[in-house]
This record gives C-alpha cells, structure tokens and sequence, in this order.
C-alpha cells in the first residue's frame, strides 16, 4: 500500500540521516 511505501521511505530516510550525522561526527573526531 501507498502507506507502507511511505513508512518504508521515512525509515530509509532516517537511516540515510543517521549514516551522514556518523560521517560528521567521525570526520569531527578525526579533524
């Protein structure tokens, strides 16, 4: 359904959000 596409989506975007605050962190870290 157009809902759990939606639901899968919002996941998918946390995740890709999750994923690049890692990337700034560790490049913080590093720097």
């Amino acid at each position: 359904t157009r809902a759990a596409q939606e639901a899968i989506n919002s996941i998918r975007g946390k995740k890709i959000d999750s994923k690049r605050i890692q990337v700034d962190f560790a490049s913080k870290v590093f720097v």
